[in-house]
């Protein structure tokens, strides 16, 4: 029923936008036609997410003389994640910028999304920015007909909730929301919590009711939703280094001429070290606001939280790639 209901609301959101202004599915091989593009993605207008996506659109209209505009659409505006991807791949939307959710397309992405996977921010960079990384891109393509621009940083997720969070111990049983990324549900539960998946633009609200009792993101993606005011602590348990990706639909790629996806690629690269550097700074400035607004940090004993997440590792690894996962692994020595 699940899957019947999204493809209803895919259909739904492909008709409406059909009808509307967007030139997706028409971007045609002539480098003179005017070309719109649809750009969503599901944080809010001061996350660095919305900033990168920003300077894209700068770049892209500097580069081409205004002939390609893309809008840029926040905050859901053309759903979630996973329906913005559908969207990509049917052809109603352009871009988006996609977390985790990716691996429900390219499921070997969703060994990323293991707790404790990657060591720091200096192994996820051994990974993604050599040619081990083209190769996951063109593999995505491959299997899913989206392509992969850019992959880009992501500071690490951090769990909060409404009691101190000290060791592995304190987290047993707390209904944590998660994404709904199967390795990331089956990790939380080795870890001891009550993993529970639902949209993002869903978490404040169900914060608020108690219908769940903490949730774990950047601290910025925190920040977006507003989430300190329904929860007073924060643990720095900093489990996974998101790799999210700039996505662009495999359709409105083939129809753009050579000198366009020149452009397309560049911009994209300039756009992701824009959304790097202010990601870092961003993250940073938060956790003093947090401070002010009186958020309280604990910064756990991680070695309970490793030890029980590395109990996950290899059936994921066996269940997406056992060649990928060694590769990564031998990344950061």
């Amino acid at each position: 029923m699940k899957n019947q209901v999204r493809a209803i609301a895919a259909l739904c959101l492909g008709a409406a936008m059909l009808l509307g202004t967007c030139v997706t599915g028409n971007a045609a091989a002539s480098k003179d036609k005017p070309i719109v593009m649809k750009f969503g993605h599901v944080m809010s207008t001061d996350n660095s997410w919305h900033k990168g996506c920003m300077k894209f659109a700068e770049i892209v209209r500097e580069k081409t003389g205004g002939r390609i505009k893309v809008q840029v659409f926040p905050n859901s505006q053309l759903g979630d994640e996973r329906d913005m991807a559908e969207g990509c791949q049917m052809g109603t939307i352009d871009m988006v910028i996609i977390g985790g959710i990716m691996g429900n397309f390219y499921e070997p992405i969703q060994l990323f999304e293991i707790p404790y996977f990657f060591k720091d921010i200096n192994h996820v960079r051994k990974v993604i920015y050599v040619p081990l990384g083209e190769e996951i891109k063109a593999d995505i393509y491959k299997q899913s007909g989206l392509v992969s621009l850019e992959f880009w940083e992501r500071c690490p997720r951090v769990l909060s909730s409404n009691k101190p969070v000290l060791s592995v111990e304190d987290v047993k049983g707390l209904k944590l929301r998660t994404p709904e990324i199967p390795a990331t549900v089956a990790a939380w539960k080795a870890i001891g919590a009550n993993p529970t998946p639902m949209p993002w633009a869903e978490v404040y609200t169900a914060l608020q009711q108690k219908t769940i009792d903490a949730q774990e993101n950047p601290l910025a993606t925190i920040a977006s939703a507003k989430v300190e005011e329904v929860q007073s602590h924060i643990a720095l348990t900093n489990h996974v280094f998101g790799t999210p990706q700039h996505i662009m639909s495999g359709g409105t790629w083939e129809r753009l001429s050579a000198e366009d996806k020149a452009v397309i690629k560049e911009a994209a690269k300039e756009a992701r070290e824009y959304q790097n550097a202010i990601a870092w700074e961003e993250d940073a400035a938060t956790k003093e606001v947090f401070v002010k607004k009186g958020v309280i940090f604990t910064e756990p004993d991680l070695s309970g939280f490793q030890e029980r997440s590395q109990s996950i590792h290899g059936e994921f690894a066996a269940r997406y790639g056992k060649e990928l996962y060694d590769k990564v692994q031998k990344a950061a020595e």
